[in-house]
């Protein structure tokens, strides 16, 4: 028996084998998908990111790579022959939300072809997104190279893989860094893996050891990159902190961050996620000369009492956090220092809580990203007695982000009167675009701007989480 069924850009033929057993029929089938197209015409692909900065670098460079192919990007909105799926596991919502998109995708697009890569299939979770969820094809986080050559090959040979896209290596990943056009902040990739093995975190399974970029390769790209137009260069990884730990002879994050800085000419440079330990004298004597580097320094603190640091194996306390916060504002004037924290982890009592929001409340963050914390499969702190309630960590999560939208808006407030230099990255009614602290200033429309521009900036005033400013001239 046959039947025909017409997807948007292709037609796909479903062949079924109808056995002497009715009862059964359902489930001895198979499903052969033949594309019939116009062979002038580009085959269509999204590439969808769920997760952190490495994971937007490397769906960039499958967008880049997808492109030297031949295909055409299109947004994940519209009809297209592929979707790719890059991963996020750092959280059970995480995970979640993967299962959720490639439903959402078969439902939606059910004769296009789902592939899904990255951190949660390189975590073990690969058979189930395609037992369960449907995804055609699957693979890890290592070699996204040959994940994109798989996809192509099974678009054009009209024939799935039978296994899961093998991992080819286990050094640094080659990718082509940047983004595409219209974008004005490009991502380099300079570190990936972790071997914190923070107790709440699966990553160090997902990402293994820790591989850098060669240094000479880092100046070779970000060269390419101002070349190519680019206004910041976005240096990130999974755990910058740890740059160079794999080298011999060792090279460290200082030593990069320099002869990038001195690359670029005057193109910015900002830094991923750092550790509280990171920063220190030399840390910030060697880049505080450095005048084309951000001020703006992002520390996943997770937590400002020493107590819950040591339950999540985060191997500093807060007097480190105080230090570090003060180094930075000693060397560079008044930075945007920002951070991460989680509330509520396991055994976090109301004194522990109030030592952490008193650690909120010396270092008055510019802004801080506040998460309750949730329990993830596999992970040490999953074993972890004396539960907070969630009713709990609700209300310590409120705390939390009230204090840090306080000293948020205090801080912002400090630049009315100032001027500074804004990257512009809209077009339209209203323009506007990041200092070099990663404050964002909307400038109105005055006329004859464009994203890509660096224009100085006179900051007028705050309207909630953004200031006000008016172009300089």
């Amino acid at each position: 028996m046959f039947f025909v069924v017409i997807g948007n850009n292709h037609l796909s033929v479903y062949l079924f084998y109808i056995l002497p057993y009715p009862k059964r029929i359902c489930n001895h089938f198979e499903k052969i998908i033949f594309y019939f197209r116009n062979g002038t015409e580009s085959l269509k692909i999204t590439v969808c990111t769920l997760g952190c900065k490495t994971n937007q670098f490397e769906c960039q460079a499958m967008e880049k790579l997808f492109r030297a192919m031949g295909y055409e990007l299109v947004s994940a909105e519209e009809a297209a022959d592929a979707y790719v799926i890059n991963s996020c596991t750092v959280t059970s919502t995480a995970d979640k939300k993967t299962r959720q998109l490639i439903r959402h995708l078969k439902r939606l697009h059910p004769s296009a072809l789902v592939a899904v890569c990255g951190c949660m299939v390189q975590a073990g979770n690969g058979t189930e997104l395609k037992a369960l969820c449907g995804a055609d094809i699957v693979g890890g986080n290592r070699d996204y190279r040959a994940f994109a050559e798989c996809v192509d090959r099974a678009l054009r040979e009209r024939r799935l893989p039978s296994a899961p896209v093998a991992d080819m290596g286990c050094g640094f990943q080659r990718l082509p860094a940047g983004g595409l056009n219209g974008r004005t902040r490009a991502l380099l990739k300079i570190e990936d893996g972790c071997e914190n093995f923070c107790t709440y975190c699966i990553i160090p399974y997902a990402r293994g050891p820790i591989r850098s970029l060669p240094l000479e390769e880092a100046v070779a790209q970000t060269r390419q990159l101002c070349d190519q137009g680019f206004r910041e260069i976005v240096l990130t990884g999974i755990e910058i902190s740890a740059y160079g730990a794999d080298q011999t002879p060792r090279k460290t994050l200082c030593d990069l961050v320099e002869a990038v800085c001195l690359a670029a000419g005057d193109v910015r440079i900002s830094l991923g996620s750092l550790k509280p330990t990171m920063i220190d004298e030399a840390f910030c004597s060697r880049l505080s000369k450095l005048g084309n580097l951000c001020r703006h320094f992002h520390l996943s603190v997770q937590s400002g009492c020493t107590e819950t640091l040591k339950r999540m194996n985060r191997k500093y306390g807060a007097g480190d956090i105080r230090r570090a916060v003060s180094l930075l504002r000693s060397y560079f004037g008044d930075p945007n220092i920002t951070a991460d924290l989680i509330v509520g982890f396991p055994g976090e009592t109301e004194e522990e809580f109030s030592e952490t929001l008193q650690t909120l409340e010396e270092c008055r963050f510019g802004d801080a990203h506040v998460f309750p914390f949730s329990v993830r499969a596999g992970t040490a702190a999953e074993r972890l007695p004396n539960r907070v309630l969630n009713a709990e960590k609700k209300k310590r999560c409120a705390r939390c982000a009230a204090l840090c939208e306080r000293t948020r808006n205090e801080y912002l407030d400090r630049q009315i009167g100032t001027s500074q230099t804004v990257l512009l990255e809209e077009d339209g009614d209203a323009v506007g675009g990041y200092t070099d602290r990663y404050v964002y200033v909307s400038v109105g429309n005055p006329g004859g701007l464009k994203p890509g521009e660096l224009v100085e900036t006179r900051i007028a005033g705050r309207r909630g989480g953004e200031l006000l400013g008016e172009v300089c001239g």
